[in-house]
């Protein structure tokens, strides 16, 4: 049955079955500086959620806000998220650098949310551990399975003028610099598999390229890593000849997936 009434959210079961959400995510909540999740699964117009915050959910879907759907793989609410709901996020529900994931199947696409207690932790982190994130997804689709079948009967359907499309997504500054993140992989080198040969990248060479795929373009990252423009430009110079990229876009399109 498609839910369409959003002024009656409260009897929907996305919202009436938050709390088990919660407890289904509170392992995740308890070992990472994460504490808010959200998983959609959206077919078409309509999506099934659920969220371990029923009124931060309540509150968005029941906006005029957008949602942006089968855009890029990994994007940050301060990308696409409208300031008014920034400020709601941080100021009402302590909800700091969103970060939505994106998993696309035949016939649906899957979002997973996260986002931090406070502006100096970064869910980047976990979402960018892909053996990690999968793990969770499966724990969360085992843990949860009863409750995902019923949301899934009951999925919430939105008209067109609700959705984001890839041509029209505004690239907002970010609000943060990640120190979260920018301090987890200080002095390591991240190994990932590109097609089949594995790949080293320094620090600095990833972080760009997450920030890159966050939606971030070159002026902007060069100013969250106070770096300049040329050595933001040589960071993806040496990052496409270890992957054999030709250009930036194959570069993090070949990023993005070996990611997710």
């Amino acid at each position: 049955m498609h839910f369409t009434n959003l002024s009656n959210l409260k009897e929907h079961p996305s919202y009436l079955l938050g709390k088990k959400i919660a407890e289904v995510c509170a392992p995740l909540f308890s070992n990472f500086p994460i504490n808010y999740f959200c998983y959609t699964k959206w077919q078409k117009n309509c999506g099934a959620f659920v969220s371990t915050d029923k009124d931060w959910l309540s509150y968005y879907i029941q906006s005029s806000y957008k949602f942006l759907v089968n855009g890029k793989k990994i994007h940050s609410w301060s990308s696409d998220m409208p300031y008014q709901a920034l400020a709601v996020a941080t100021s009402k529900y302590d909800y700091y650098n969103g970060i939505i994931v994106e998993k696309a199947s035949l016939g649906y696409i899957e979002t997973l949310e996260f986002a931090s207690p406070n502006k100096y932790a970064d869910p980047l982190e976990f979402c960018c551990n892909k053996d990690l994130l999968n793990q969770f997804l499966l724990y969360f689709k085992n843990n949860a399975s009863h409750i995902i079948k019923v949301i899934e009967n009951n999925p919430i359907c939105f008209s067109e003028n609700r959705f984001i499309t890839k041509d029209k997504v505004s690239r907002q500054s970010c609000s943060y610099c990640g120190e979260g993140f920018s301090s987890f992989i200080a002095h390591k080198k991240i190994r990932f598999k590109f097609q089949d040969q594995e790949v080293f990248f320094s620090p600095r060479e990833f972080e760009v390229l997450c920030l890159l795929a966050k939606g971030k373009n070159m002026t902007e990252v060069a100013a969250m890593l106070q770096l300049s423009r040329r050595t933001v430009e040589t960071y993806l110079y040496n990052a496409k000849n270890k992957t054999g990229a030709y250009t930036v876009n194959q570069l993090l399109d070949n990023f993005t997936d070996s990611l997710f």
